[in-house]
């Protein structure tokens, strides 16, 4: 027998569901029905304190309503969108007995997952790109809905799903939290109710009051409940979420999914405001068919610049460019074959969506960029005029391009530095503030006129390569000795570390800015300096700016957790911060100019949270796309192989075959990956570069056994001194997995 209470329950839901839909036409009265909606199933038990929630479930029809067009026995599906439905995005449905279905969206957004084993209450997760920018999104699902109901994935359901289970929930995907008893027919129309109520303002102008905000059908036709999806905002934030329309009249709500008992809602429109809302998905349309006519201008040939102009409003300036250099810096850009020969030729410009408008004539737009080959899509965001012509690019008024992202990388396992420091004869000594630590011969069993140099434990390649140098002989002899007597120390390929990368695009970046400063979680109080890359002879130019103490290093990463590279700051408050980072952190990018006046301060949002070191080295075989040379001696980047003397004489060619392999996650996609080797001149000691990209060829990603052949040439009275790969694999969120290659870690 059901409880009484329970029963009291359950009518009272069917209740309120038929007068519910009685009233959802007008504003005022909708919003109070909403709120007493979802306060009175919160009291019979379908709040985040669901207690016995799940032991009982509402009637078949209270929960399956109308019957899903596309429907099968067995089949569980659904539809995932933003406004823009989200195509060829990656699905996975974890089940509460623990059963994991995989899958994928197609161009429409829609998916169908075959519900092998699956059972009980369900996550559903979809994760890829919108207009460009990468987005995470959630819903639940129950057994009953499987061959019944289409289940939509948006930012509502993500509000739904995160309520429902008392926090956000690919935080709790990822430390194996989520509590599925939570998860009922009850407990989802309660959030529902919730969701509702919050975002009731928009719903109403949309004609979408009366939808269904997890199983409504619906069309990614920017009509209705998809326009309603068009209209909000929803970002991550450090414990929460934000929410708010993308009218610029209005501020955020800041909602916190563990505070079962917040109800906040969007502010109510004016008639200016649900004017100006009806307008923005209008201009999204004409917007669109302009990007369209874009996309046929570049499909044979890169158009010329007198072709491209009409569509620039007078004084446009965007991300540190005006008109007519990001015409020349970007979109005519066309690298030479040595760095990978990236074009926007044959890429398409699609899916615009508002983020904001400033009245009906302007409007803050992000689209998607998705070059051709092996290069990644990309989201433009930029202030959009009404024209007498059509809408023209304003720009977003920023003086660069500033990312943040994560970066992990499969490389060699060091020696601690207690382990270092425990070696027979090692001497660890200050000069000029800097520690390095070295042994002298013959006490590690190298020839008594040198020493083996560990260098300094700040490093992060500490512990991982000894570098023999003699104190005495000519530089020939030195350099036969150093060939003979370094030494690898650490094991190579078998750790993972994870780094933030902190990007500015070296091509857009106003020339008056000098230096950048970047502060936040994790970082010293001072903040990290990166600069432009020094080029070195024959080198390229860097995609990034640099460290400021090493700017002819193609390098703008720092290790997550390292806090040894900040002697001033107390290790604990450091290691402290680190622990806090998670998705929706951001960094300030302070811009800085010739006498380090601040000219502007930019924001960058860490998207995602990483997985553990340890997570992702048990994964390496499935994340990592991976060199695959460990047995094959000749082919590995050694130093012995590098610092070949004979080459002095004539030059010659350095060339190795390296066997790669991809990820065995097919999810995963391999980027062109980066190939630097670093030249002597014997004479003087001058560094020149040389660099190639390896280019993994479109359609055949999956293939194994493929093998990169890399050449460099190398001419008289030089010798190569260093060589470094990285092979870059990239997930649907754009978080980056490299396989790092060099002397140091040369398999």
């Amino acid at each position: 027998m059901i409880h009484t209470n329970l029963k009291n329950c359950i009518k009272m839901k069917r209740l309120l569901s038929r007068a519910g839909s009685a009233l959802r036409g007008g504003h005022v009265l909708a919003s109070a029905w909403a709120l007493t909606t979802a306060a009175l199933l919160v009291a019979c038990g379908g709040g985040n304190d669901v207690g016995n929630g799940g032991t009982f479930s509402l009637p078949t029809d209270d929960l399956l309503g109308a019957p899903c067009a596309s429907c099968a026995p067995g089949v569980l599906v659904g539809l995932a969108a933003t406004g823009s439905p989200l195509a060829h995005a990656q699905v996975r449905v974890v089940a509460s007995n623990g059963t994991v279905v995989r899958g994928r969206t197609m161009a429409d957004g829609s998916f169908r997952i075959v519900a092998n084993g699956l059972a009980g209450a369900m996550l559903v997760q979809v994760s890829g790109l919108s207009s460009g920018a990468p987005v995470l999104l959630h819903s639940l699902a129950l057994a009953a809905d499987i061959g019944n109901r289409a289940v939509g994935v948006t930012p509502l359901t993500e509000l739904m799903t995160a309520f429902a289970l008392g926090g956000y929930p690919q935080d709790l995907l990822q430390s194996r939290q989520i509590d599925f008893s939570r998860v009922s027919a009850t407990s989802l129309r309660s959030q529902e109710a919730r969701i509702r109520f919050m975002v009731n303002p928009v719903l109403e102008i949309t004609n979408a009051a009366q939808s269904d905000l997890r199983t409504g059908a619906f069309a990614t036709d920017r009509t209705g409940l998809d326009a309603a999806f068009e209209l909000i905002e929803l970002t991550r934030v450090p414990g929460g979420y934000s929410l708010r329309s993308v009218l610029g009249t209005q501020s955020a709500i800041l909602l916190d999914p563990a505070a079962s008992s917040a109800v906040e809602t969007l502010p109510a429109m004016t008639t200016a405001e649900r004017d100006t809302s009806r307008s923005a998905l209008s201009a999204l349309n004409a917007i669109a068919l302009q990007l369209n006519q874009l996309t046929a201008q570049f499909a044979s040939a890169i158009p010329a610049a007198e072709a491209l102009r009409p569509l620039f409003a007078a004084g446009f300036y965007h991300t540190g460019l005006d008109a007519q250099g990001f015409v020349d810096q970007v979109l005519r850009r066309q690298d030479s074959a040595e760095t990978g020969a990236f074009s926007l030729r044959s890429a398409s410009f699609h899916t615009p969506r508002a983020i904001r408008t400033d009245g009906p004539d302007r409007l803050l737009v992000r689209f998607q960029v998705s070059p051709a080959g092996p290069w990644p899509a990309y989201a433009e965001e930029m202030w959009m005029n009404r024209g007498t012509s059509g809408w023209l690019w304003q720009g977003d008024g920023k003086k660069a391009q500033v990312n943040v992202r994560n970066v992990a990388v499969l490389g060699a396992q060091a020696l601690t530095e207690s382990a270092v420091r425990a070696q027979a004869g090692m001497q660890c000594v200050s000069h000029n503030g800097i520690e390095r630590c070295r042994i002298d011969g013959p006490t590690a069993a190298v020839p008594a006129g040198g020493y083996l140099d560990y260098g300094a434990p700040q490093d992060a390649q500490f512990g991982m390569f000894a570098f023999y140098r003699a104190r005495t002989g000519s530089p020939l002899d030195r350099l036969v000795a150093s060939r003979n007597h370094s030494r690898i120390v650490g094991l190579p390929s078998a750790r993972v570390t994870n780094h933030l990368a902190f990007e500015i695009d070296s091509r857009r970046i106003d020339p008056a800015i000098r230096k950048v400063r970047v502060t936040g979680l994790g970082l010293p109080a001072q903040g990290l300096i990166f600069v432009a890359p020094v080029r070195l002879p024959g080198s390229p130019e860097f995609s990034h700016w640099t460290h400021e103490d090493r700017p002819d290093h193609n390098w703008h990463a720092l290790q997550i957790g390292r806090c040894v590279s900040f002697p001033d700051a107390p290790s604990e408050s450091c290691s402290a911060q680190w622990a806090q980072l998670g998705a929706g952190q951001t960094y300030q990018f302070e811009l800085l100019d010739q006498s380090s006046t601040v000219l502007q301060t930019l924001t960058a949002r860490l998207f995602d949270k990483q997985r553990p070191e340890p997570e992702l080295l048990s994964l390496k075989d499935s994340v990592f796309a991976r060199f695959n040379i460990a047995t094959q001696t000749s082919a590995q980047p050694s130093y012995p192989s590098l610092l070949d003397p004979d080459r002095l004489a004539s030059g010659g060619t350095l060339s190795y075959a390296w066997l790669w392999r991809p990820p065995a996650d097919d999810r995963m996609r391999v980027l062109a990956s980066p190939v630097e080797l670093r030249i002597a001149e014997f004479a003087t000691g001058a560094i020149s570069m040389r660099e190639t990209q390896l280019l993994p060829v479109a359609g055949s990603l999956r293939e194994t056994g493929s093998t990169w052949i890399i050449t460099f040439a190398t001419s008289a009275g030089t010798v190569p001194v260093w060589l470094a790969a990285r092979l870059v694999a990239a997930d649907e969120l754009g978080n980056l997995y490299v396989h790092h290659l060099s002397p140091a870690n040369p398999y």
